[in-house]
């Protein structure tokens, strides 16, 4: 194999690498975002719920209505305590980011370190495939699983164009 076909495999290896990450990453942040939106959806409604009971209880409003108010309340709150989508979200968001700043070196270690054949140590390079490989499997190892769901969305996302390079 000559450098310039070495030059031309790590620069194939690298965007594969990108790619990978780019679609785990986009995966991780809709997995947030339905978190976050999960949260909020329980949140309100035990609020408002527990507010409907506390009321309806001042006004002596038939028994059913504090009653069913109060059971919506309570399966609302003990969705939140279980389920904990905010805390999910929040490892999704840190997974995301993390596999952000990865996707942001494979980059630079392609389009700087690889460009100008005078400076590029091609065996070098070739190490640091199995390093950004070894640094996604350790964050994939940690992070929270990815839904297939999810990870469709984000695929159907950039194949659209929606994240050209950000």
């Amino acid at each position: 194999m000559t450098d310039a076909d070495l030059r031309i495999a790590l620069r194939e290896e690298f965007a594969a690498i990108e790619g990978d990450i780019m679609y785990a990453e986009k995966a991780h942040f809709d997995l947030e975002r339905i978190g976050a939106r999960t949260h909020s959806i329980l949140g309100l409604t035990a609020a408002i719920a527990s507010a409907i009971a506390a009321a309806t209880i001042l006004r002596g409003a038939a028994s059913w209505i504090p009653g069913s108010a109060a059971v919506v309340a309570t399966v609302a709150s003990a969705m939140l305590t279980f389920v904990r989508p905010s805390e999910n979200a929040q490892k999704h968001l840190g997974a995301g980011n993390s596999l952000g700043a990865l996707r942001v070196l494979v980059r630079q270690t392609a389009n700087l370190d690889l460009t100008f054949p005078a400076l590029a140590d091609l065996a070098l390079l070739r190490v640091r495939v199995g390093e950004l490989s070894a640094a996604k499997a350790e964050i994939d190892r940690t992070a929270p699983a990815i839904s297939e769901r999810s990870f469709r969305h984000a695929r159907r996302k950039i194949k659209r164009g929606d994240f050209v390079r950000d």
